[in-house]
């Protein structure tokens, strides 16, 4: 199950700690988007396979395409943030990521009773009891259903998005523990750090960047084979109690 919550998240954390890929994105598309939205005649799109479906919307889903291979985005729900953004965006207003997303599940409560008090079947207080006790447990199973949608179930969800956002800028577990405890923030080892960002990706649906190389860091592979005949003999000298004499091993 997603958990939206934590999108609505990250993004807000996006326009914290990545302030440049919403300003990039508004600076490379919103000429573009404007232009697709007239020459189609449509209603503003909300989501990018909209987008894509609109006449003549070819340059600015192109566009929209590089800012995200430039960026490293790779999950259709980010193009659908940034459709609504541009939206958003396209008439002056201060920056901010804009999302709804489409299959959003929205379970609404619902709770019917069928009982009759018999008072002279049964008292009162009993009655209330049964019918309370009905109620506090389909309370509860509407908490767990909603709860993993909003991210209700989850601890540190802020942690795990700054994280989150900090790894897709390129930093390491070990620089994310120095930055982290640069804030004041509780101590978190690095394996902590790396388990919630890949926890927290997992449940978003987020698909996380390859960690880059370290620089100035080279990966080689040697093969070596061996066969019967370039097998080295390895002559070593013993001195006997002559002093002399060699033994070939």
């Amino acid at each position: 199950m997603i958990n939206y919550g934590g999108r609505f998240i990250y993004l807000e954390t996006l326009e914290k700690e990545w302030p440049e890929l919403i300003d990039v994105l508004c600076n490379q598309c919103i000429p573009g988007f404007r232009k697709a939205v007239l020459a189609a005649r449509q209603p503003e799109p909300d989501s990018f396979e909209t987008l894509c479906s609109y006449p003549g919307a070819e340059e600015c889903v192109g566009q929209l395409r590089a800012w995200a291979a430039e960026s490293n985005l790779h999950d259709e729900w980010m193009l659908d943030a940034a459709v609504q953004t541009l939206r958003y965006m396209a008439a002056p207003r201060p920056t901010r990521w804009v999302y709804i997303a489409p299959d959003l599940p929205v379970p609404t409560f619902e709770m019917k009773f069928e009982a009759v008090w018999i008072p002279s079947m049964m008292d009162w207080p009993k009655f209330k009891k049964d019918l309370t006790q009905k109620l506090w447990a389909r309370l509860e199973t509407y908490r767990r259903e909603i709860g993993p949608i909003w991210g209700n179930d989850k601890r540190s969800l802020a942690a795990q998005a700054m994280w989150t956002v900090w790894r897709q800028r390129g930093k390491s577990p070990a620089q994310i523990r120095i930055k982290n405890s640069s804030l004041g923030l509780p101590e978190v080892s690095r394996v902590n750090i790396q388990t919630g960002i890949q926890s927290f990706a997992r449940s978003i649906g987020l698909t996380l960047q390859r960690p880059k190389p370290r620089a100035g860091h080279i990966t080689s592979t040697l093969t070596i084979h061996l066969t019967r005949e370039s097998l080295l003999t390895v002559t070593t000298a013993h001195h006997h109690a002559d002093g002399t004499g060699e033994r070939d091993l």
